[in-house]
């Protein structure tokens, strides 16, 4: 890990932490580890291996990118992209969306039948 990502990823891990509520001997109890160690990727002074990382990932609910600070959406790993996209959506205001929403003089013209457009009978 880059300097940058250590840091990223320390900043990562005690924010995750603290909006549980938990200490640092919950969270390493709770992933299987000793506190020292835990403590040590919290303060920077240790580096997971991959592995270890793909595991704190998964046991915190977020992503790997997120924890090395490559990406600032917390995709839960065990939920998929899909969840993680909308959970971000909830944040979205309708007035943000404004901007980018197309204006329409009259509605889209719909099908007589329930062929779809184009569809002209005897065809």
């Amino acid at each position: 890990m880059t300097d940058f990502a250590k840091s990223n990823f320390a900043i990562r891990l005690v924010q995750l932490r603290r909006r549980r509520n938990l200490h640092q001997g919950t969270v390493a109890d709770l992933l299987g580890m000793p506190r020292s160690t835990y403590a040590g990727y919290e303060n920077g002074t240790r580096e997971p291996n991959p592995s270890t990382l793909v595991f704190l990932a998964s046991r915190l609910g977020v992503s790997v990118d997120y924890l090395t600070g490559n990406s600032d959406f917390e995709l839960p790993v065990e939920s998929g992209v899909k969840y993680g996209i909308l959970r971000q959506l909830r944040l979205i205001k309708e007035d943000d969306l404004q901007p980018y929403t197309p204006r329409m003089e009259q509605p889209p013209a719909v099908a007589d039948s329930d062929n779809g457009p184009g569809y002209t009978s005897g065809s």
